[in-house]
């Protein structure tokens, strides 16, 4: 029995010495390095091939630092895109603190653009990859 939970205890210790415990874009004190980690954010690249629901909706995810319950977006938070409306639609109560959701709280935001066609949908997008460094996560459609 004892040569059997030695052997398991040895083949659990190689294992876990074989699982990465850090990466490159997260720094000593767990904050992305935007720089770094936009290599790997190309909004664009990853949507082309999908079929679109064809009613101009833009789902927007923020960075964690520059989200907070109950924060208010307009249309002058995103000046590079033409925006009919905007929608908060986090699931998070308004009476509670962002620290509350822990270090991965992100605000998520539906966001109906003027140009409601398949060329517009990209277009939005692709201009929105420009801040993928800065405060945006992740932008996807409907």
């Amino acid at each position: 029995m004892k040569k059997i939970i030695s052997s398991i205890m040895l083949i659990s210790i190689i294992f876990s010495i074989c699982i990465p415990v850090f990466s490159d874009n997260i720094d000593d004190n767990n904050n992305i390095n935007y720089s770094q980690a936009k290599d790997s954010l190309n909004f664009c690249d990853a949507i082309l091939d999908n079929e679109f629901s064809g009613d101009g909706v833009i789902y927007v995810t923020m960075h964690h630092d520059v989200s907070d319950v109950g924060k208010i977006y307009t249309q002058s938070d995103f000046p590079e895109i033409e925006i009919e409306n905007i929608f908060d639609i986090t699931s998070a109560n308004i009476n509670s603190k962002k620290e509350d959701y822990g270090p991965d709280f992100k605000n998520i935001l539906k966001i109906i653009l003027v140009h409601k066609d398949r060329d517009g949908v990209i277009s939005s997008i692709e201009k929105l990859q420009f801040r993928a460094n800065v405060d945006i996560y992740w932008v996807e459609p409907s």
